[in-house]
């Protein structure tokens, strides 16, 4: 099938409209279906050091950035949603089976700190019983946080959309690696 989509798009600017070549779906340019959705929306598009735009959904496992990518160009049929502040509750990836240990700090809230239970390392950290942080206050979307203004540090300071946000989003299912 990746043979015939190539075939169809090389033939594209010489066939009928009602060739069976002239429907076939254009390809993005670096793999897959285009849609609609555009780049510099995706919740893969990062920003890299140099300010440019790299896809992460087609980042080789070698490279630290994938390849570059405009706003403004059609994205693929790897294309998400971007993640922001809105999203947060619908996902809850980082709150629930994305990652095993949320420390607690010494500077963190009273409220953080009544939830924490002591660490196998020292210190503190909110429990997570099956993968579900213990203030999550449902185990279903959306996922409130019942100490969401008094959170921990580590929660606070989680960079929505960053790369630990891709990792947790995987691991349960939420995102495509």
């Amino acid at each position: 099938l990746e043979a015939t989509a190539v075939i169809a798009e090389a033939l594209r600017p010489w066939v009928a409209a009602d060739s069976v070549w002239a429907r076939a779906v254009p390809r993005h340019r670096l793999g897959g279906r285009l849609r609609t959705s555009r780049c510099g929306d995706c919740f893969w598009a990062e920003r890299g050091p140099s300010g440019g735009r790299h896809c992460r959904a087609n980042a080789r496992l070698d490279a630290v950035w994938g390849p570059t990518v405009a706003d403004e160009e059609a994205g693929c049929d790897r294309w998400e949603p971007a993640a922001d502040e809105r999203t947060c509750l619908r996902c809850g990836a980082c709150c629930r089976q994305g990652f095993d240990v949320v420390g607690v700090e010494e500077g963190d809230s009273a409220a953080a700190k009544a939830l924490a239970t002591p660490s196998e390392h020292g210190g503190w950290e909110l429990p997570r019983p099956q993968g579900y942080c213990v203030a999550l206050s449902s185990h279903e979307a959306p996922f409130p946080c019942v100490i969401y203004g008094d959170r921990p540090r580590a929660c606070r300071e989680f960079p929505v959309g960053g790369a630990s946000c891709w990792i947790a989003r995987t691991r349960v299912g939420q995102s495509r690696p």
